[in-house]
């Protein structure tokens, strides 16, 4: 509610994959203008106030009937489960798409602060290059907000490696929107923007995945229908990790050690399946560098995403 974007041209929907209880009561009391939000982080500094009016809202339950042309400024979604990342952001894509007059869905991770500009600078430069499907954000650390956390991402399907493009770097030396565009291969989820045809043309998410690899997949079965860009103006800090307490810059946590390998397989062997030996034998080989660390957890983590995916689990 700091954009800049006038509220008559978007609407929010929160996507809830039965979080603990008192989540969504939470966040009706936010939209009633009864709960504060904690700004202490220092990527608040600076940021105007937010609309501070009562926000038209409603709880509806997955499945209810009913089209998205109506809905109030915020619905707040009800899926039962944890769908995990794709099938959340699944079910809240295929609320929006039944109103026919929106052109394109953000996709924004809830552990995320934007820049009042960052919408409209993601869909300006959509509309003017309608050849853009995708189109990512500048994602800044929230806890360092002058460093960059992604571009964008690369990611090579042969090998089996990949990494974000820009980790890093001060966000006042931004490389050219060219060179960053030249390289990816993914945009980064936790802020992107989709249009509505390539939704349409190319399909939402692949939910086997449940965490990670979405966004490569999804990149994969675009099969160059669709551009994917980086719009260097829409700035966002992500707290990176915040959902499931893993960190570029540290150990990764079990639950994203066990989707990232497991994953890293599922992927492989989807779409390049050759390369699965080599894979497989890199995903052993980092088990092992876990037991040279004496890290007995994160070994095990890997062995069991492996054999898991292997036995069909």
């Amino acid at each position: 509610m700091r954009l800049d974007t006038p509220t008559s041209e978007f609407r929010v929907i929160v996507s809830d994959n039965d979080s603990a209880p008192g989540s969504i009561e939470h966040i009706v009391g936010w939209c009633e203008d009864r709960v504060e939000v904690d700004r202490s982080g220092s990527a608040w500094s600076g940021l105007p106030k937010e609309r501070r009016h009562r926000h038209d809202h409603r709880v509806i339950d997955l499945g209810a009937p009913g089209s998205f042309a109506d809905a109030p400024l915020v619905t707040i979604l009800r899926n039962g489960a944890n769908l995990g990342f794709a099938g959340g952001n699944n079910t809240a894509i295929r609320l929006a798409l039944t109103d026919p007059t929106v052109e394109a869905v953000w996709l924004l991770n809830n552990d995320t602060i934007c820049r009042p500009d960052a919408l409209d600078r993601l869909s300006e430069r959509m509309r003017a290059e309608p050849d853009l499907g995708m189109l990512g954000s500048t994602l800044v650390y929230y806890d360092d907000p002058t460093k960059v956390q992604g571009l964008g991402g690369w990611f090579d399907g042969r090998k089996g490696m990949g990494d974000h493009i820009g980790k890093f770097t001060d966000l006042d030396a931004l490389p050219s929107r060219e060179a960053v565009e030249h390289e990816m291969t993914y945009v980064i989820g936790a802020s992107m923007l989709v249009s509505r045809r390539f939704l349409e043309e190319v399909g939402l998410m692949e939910e086997s995945y449940f965490l990670y690899f979405e966004e490569t997949d999804w990149s994969e079965r675009n099969a160059g229908r669709f551009r994917i860009g980086w719009e260097p103006a829409s700035i966002v800090w992500h707290k990176e990790g915040g959902s499931i307490g893993t960190s570029l810059r540290h150990r990764a946590s079990n639950t994203s050690l066990y989707f990232l390998n497991r994953n890293l397989l599922h992927f492989t062997r989807t779409y390049y399946p050759r390369s699965m030996p080599m894979i497989a034998v890199r995903i052993l080989a980092r088990a092992v560098r876990f037991l040279v660390r004496r890290d007995i957890d994160g070994a095990r983590v890997v062995i069991r995403a492996g054999r898991d995916y292997l036995l069909g689990r």
